[in-house]
C-alpha cells in the first residue's frame, strides 16, 4: 500500500514522463497568461526613464536630476541594471516588449520554482503543480513591469540551487553568489535571498546538533529527519558566505546595504504607498489569496514533513507577509516547495489510510491540474478577463496632460499627483521637472511632507509652490479620494484650468511668464472632476458650462466627463432628448460609468420613459449593488409600472443598506398605499417623519393620516 501511495504522490518512482511534461507545461503556461495584463503600473515609466539615464551615463546616477524638490540630492540608483533592461526593451519592443518581458520573467520563475519543488525528495508533479498554481494566483496581483520581477527570478533560481545542494549536488554551491550579483543591482529585495540561505543553514545545523543529543532528537521537528552530511552542510554555509560577499559587487559598495533597511523603516513610505500598508481583512478575503489558506492548512496538517529549516522559513516569511501587502507574493512563492512537500505527504497518508482508494490515473491528474490552472487564470484575470491584454492602460497615465504640455511648449517646474510623476518624468524631462515620483527611497521625509501639505491644500500650499517656482500643476481627476488641492486650485483666481480629461487636469498660474500663453489659451470654468449642481442655478453659468463641455468634446469626442456634463446642462435646459443622446454616447465610451447610467435612468424617469429607466438603473446596481439612490429610483419605476410587489422587494433591499434613510421609508409608505395597506403606509410615513423633520416627510405623514381617516381607519 505504501508503494502504491509513493507511486501516486511522489515517492521513489517517478510518474510517467508525459504527465511531468504536461503538468510543467500547464503551470508555466498559466503563469505566462496571468502576466499578460495591460501595462498599468505607474512606476514602470520612471524605471524606463532611469534606465535611459543610466544608458546615457554609462552607469547608475549618483544624484537626482529629475525633480525640482530633490535636485542634486544624493541618490543610490540601486535598480539601475533592471531599469537599463526596461529601457532597452522599451526602446526596441515598445509597450508590447515590456509586457512580454514581464510575462516571460513570470513564466521562467514558475519553471524554476517547479524544479525547486520537484527537487524535494518524495514530491510528485501533481503536488508541485497544485502548490505553485495557487502561489502564482496569490502573487498575480503584483505581476507588474517592475524590478520586482528580477527578485522572483533570482529567488526562484536560488531556491532551485538550494534544494539541489541539499540533495547532494555540491558543485552548485556557487550559484547563489552568481545570482546575487545581478540581483543586488536590480531590486532592493535581495536580503530575502540571504534570509532564505541563512535560515536554511541555521535550521540544518540545528538538526545536526539536535541529532547528537537524545533528548532533543525526539522533538517533533527533529524526529524522523536525517541530518545533512557534514560536507553538504559546509557547502551550504559556503554558499551563504559567498552570496553575502557578492552583495558588495555593485557600483555603490557597502552603501547598497542602506537601501533595504531605509525602505523598510521609513514611516513616510508605509504611510503614503499602498503596497507598504499592512494587509487588512478585505485583502485576505480576496479569492486570489486562497493559496495562502491552502499553504497554511498544508503546513499545519503536514507538520511532520517540515524540517527545522522549513519551519524557520515558513515562520519568518509568513510573519513578513503580515507586515506589508507587497511581501505576500514573496512569502507564498518562497514557501511553495515546503507546501508541495506537505501536500504530497498528505496525499500519501490518505492513500495509506484508505486501502480502497485507488491512485488517480495519469490523465485524471493532468485534467485536475489543468482545471486548477484554468481556475487560477480566471480569478487572476478578474472573472471576466477585464485585466487581460497586451496594451497600455491609458486610464492610469497622464498621457493627455503630457501631450498638452508638449504641444504648448509649457516648460518649467510642475507640481503633480504622486502617481503621475513617473510618466511625466519619462515624457517631459528635461523640459519639466516633477515635484515627486515613485523614487520615495531617494526623496526621503522632507519632499514627501511637502507633497502631502500641497496635495491636501493646507494653508501654506501656495508658499511651497512659489518656493520651488512651480506655475504648472497636473492633478488627478479620476480615482477617489478627491485631492483637496484640485478644488483649491479651481477656486483660486491665481490659477486657470487650461486642460482636463477623464484622467488629469492642467492648471497654469496667472503669472507674467504665462501671460502670453493664457492670452490665447481656452480657460475652462467647469470643475474637471464632476458636474457642479450649482451651475443650474444661473443661466449664464449654465450656458458657459455647456460651451466648455462642447469645447472639450471638440478635442476628445469620447470624453465621458464632458458628455456627462453636457447631458446635465441639456437636461437642466429641458432638452431631455439631447441629454439622453449625450448620456448614451458616454456609456458607449465607458460602459462602467455608474454616474452616467444613474443620470440616464433619472432622465428617463422624468420623461416617463419607464422602459428606458429600469434597465439603466439596474445597470447601476450591477456596477454598485449598494447604490441606495438607484434603488430608490428603481422603486419609483416599479410603482409607476403598477408592480408594488417588486417595489417592496427593492425597498427592503435598500433598508438593509441604510435602515435610517427616511426616503426609503417614504417610498415604502407609497408601496403600502399601492397595496391597499393604509395602516402600513401610515406606519412607514411615521417612521420617515421620525427620521427626518423636513417638510417633505411631514407632508407625507399628514397625507397618509388624512387618507387613513377618510377610509375610516384610526391614525
Amino acid at each position: 500500500m505504501e508503494d502504491r501511495a509513493s507511486e501516486h504522490m511522489g515517492g521513489t518512482r517517478a510518474p510517467e514522463r508525459w504527465v511531468a511534461w504536461a503538468v510543467a507545461a500547464l503551470v508555466v503556461a498559466a503563469a505566462f497568461v496571468m502576466a499578460l495584463k495591460p501595462l498599468r503600473s505607474p512606476d514602470v515609466w520612471h524605471h524606463v526613464a532611469c534606465g535611459r539615464l543610466a544608458a546615457g551615463l554609462g552607469g547608475p546616477a549618483r544624484a537626482d536630476v529629475f525633480s525640482c524638490t530633490a535636485q542634486g540630492q544624493r541618490w543610490i540608483q540601486y535598480e539601475w541594471l533592471a531599469q537599463w533592461t526596461f529601457y532597452q526593451t522599451h526602446r526596441f519592443g515598445g509597450v508590447t516588449g515590456l509586457i512580454l518581458l514581464r510575462a516571460g520573467a513570470v513564466a521562467l520563475t514558475a519553471l524554476l520554482l517547479l524544479m525547486a519543488c520537484r527537487a524535494r525528495k518524495g514530491t510528485a508533479w501533481p503536488a508541485c503543480g497544485v502548490a505553485l498554481a495557487l502561489a502564482l494566483l496569490a502573487s498575480s496581483g503584483r505581476f507588474f513591469t517592475r524590478p520586482e520581477l528580477f527578485t522572483w527570478l533570482c529567488l526562484a533560481g536560488m531556491m532551485w540551487a538550494l534544494e539541489a545542494l541539499r540533495r547532494g549536488r555540491h558543485g552548485l554551491f556557487w550559484v547563489p553568489a552568481l545570482l546575487m550579483v545581478p540581483w543586488v543591482n536590480m531590486h532592493g529585495a535581495w536580503p530575502a535571498g540571504l534570509a532564505l540561505l541563512g535560515l536554511t543553514c541555521a535550521g540544518e545545523t540545528a538538526l545536526v546538533w539536535a541529532q547528537g543529543r537524545p533528548g532533543l532528537s525526539r522533538l517533533p521537528l527533529a524526529a524522523g529527519h536525517e541530518p545533512l552530511p557534514s560536507r553538504t552542510l559546509r557547502r551550504l554555509w559556503t554558499a551563504f558566505g559567498l552570496a553575502l560577499a557578492a552583495t558588495l559587487i555593485n557600483p555603490f559598495g557597502f552603501h547598497i546595504w542602506e537601501v533595504p533597511f531605509k525602505l523598510a523603516g521609513a514611516p513616510e513610505i508605509h504611510r503614503v504607498i499602498a503596497e507598504w500598508h499592512r494587509p487588512g481583512l478585505a485583502h485576505w478575503l480576496d479569492p486570489q489569496h486562497v493559496g495562502a489558506y491552502v499553504a497554511l492548512a498544508a503546513c499545519a496538517l503536514g507538520w511532520r514533513t517540515l524540517r527545522p529549516a522549513d519551519a524557520l522559513v515558513v515562520l519568518f516569511f509568513g510573519a513578513l507577509s503580515l507586515t506589508a501587502v507587497r511581501h505576500i507574493a514573496v512569502a507564498l512563492l518562497i514557501t511553495a516547495p515546503t507546501v508541495a512537500a506537505a501536500l504530497a505527504a498528505l496525499g500519501r497518508e490518505a492513500l495509506v489510510r484508505a486501502p480502497r482508494l485507488e491512485p488517480a490515473r495519469p490523465w485524471t491528474v493532468v485534467a485536475g491540474v489543468a482545471l486548477l490552472c484554468a481556475l487560477c487564470v480566471w480569478l487572476a484575470m478578474g472573472l471576466r478577463f477585464q485585466r487581460f491584454g497586451v496594451r497600455l492602460d491609458d486610464r492610469v497615465y497622464s498621457l493627455g496632460a503630457a501631450a498638452f504640455l508638449e504641444g504648448n511648449a509649457l516648460d518649467g517646474n510642475l507640481f503633480n499627483s504622486y502617481t503621475y510623476g513617473n510618466y511625466l518624468l519619462y515624457a517631459r524631462y528635461p523640459r519639466n521637472l516633477v515635484f515627486i515620483d515613485g523614487r520615495v527611497d531617494m526623496y526621503g521625509t522632507g519632499p514627501l511632507q511637502l507633497y502631502e501639505t500641497v496635495i491636501n491644500a493646507r494653508p501654506d500650499w501656495p508658499a511651497i509652490l512659489a518656493r520651488y517656482d512651480v506655475d504648472l500643476c497636473v492633478i488627478e481627476t479620476a480615482r477617489p479620494p478627491e485631492p483637496p488641492l484640485l478644488r483649491a486650485l479651481h477656486r483660486s483666481p491665481e490659477w486657470a484650468l487650461t486642460y482636463w480629461d477623464a484622467v488629469s487636469a492642467v492648471y497654469v498660474r496667472r503669472s507674467p511668464r504665462r501671460e502670453a500663453f493664457l492670452a490665447q489659451a481656452y480657460v475652462y470654468s467647469v470643475y474637471p472632476r464632476d458636474f457642479d449642481p450649482a451651475l443650474t442655478e444661473s443661466p449664464e453659468r449654465l450656458q458657459r458650462a455647456e460651451r466648455d463641455y462642447r469645447r472639450r468634446l471638440t478635442e476628445d469626442p469620447a470624453c465621458v466627463l464632458a458628455l456627462y456634463g453636457l447631458g446635465r446642462c441639456l437636461e437642466a435646459r429641458g432638452k431631455t432628448l439631447e441629454a439622453m443622446a449625450a448620456y448614451r454616447a458616454a456609456v458607449e465610451a465607458d460602459p462602467a460609468a455608474e454616474t452616467v447610467w444613474y443620470a440616464m435612468g433619472i432622465c428617463a424617469l422624468k420623461m416617463d420613459a419607464l422602459g428606458g429607466a429600469a434597465p439603466a438603473l439596474r445597470r447601476v446596481l450591477e456596477l454598485n449593488p449598494k447604490s441606495v439612490p438607484a434603488l430608490l429610483a428603481l422603486c419609483a419605476v416599479e410603482l409607476r409600472q403598477s408592480r408594488p410587489g417588486e417595489a417592496e422587494a427593492v425597498c427592503r433591499r435598500a433598508l438593509k443598506l441604510e435602515p435610517g434613510n427616511w426616503k426609503i421609508h417614504a417610498n415604502l409608505a407609497r408601496v403600502r398605499e399601492a397595496q391597499g395597506d393604509l395602516p402600513g403606509a401610515l406606519a412607514a410615513a411615521g417612521e420617515a417623519a421620525r427620521l427626518d423633520s423636513g417638510p417633505a416627510a411631514r407632508a407625507l405623514l399628514q397625507e397618509m393620516t388624512d387618507k387613513t381617516r377618510k377610509r375610516g381607519g384610526t391614525p
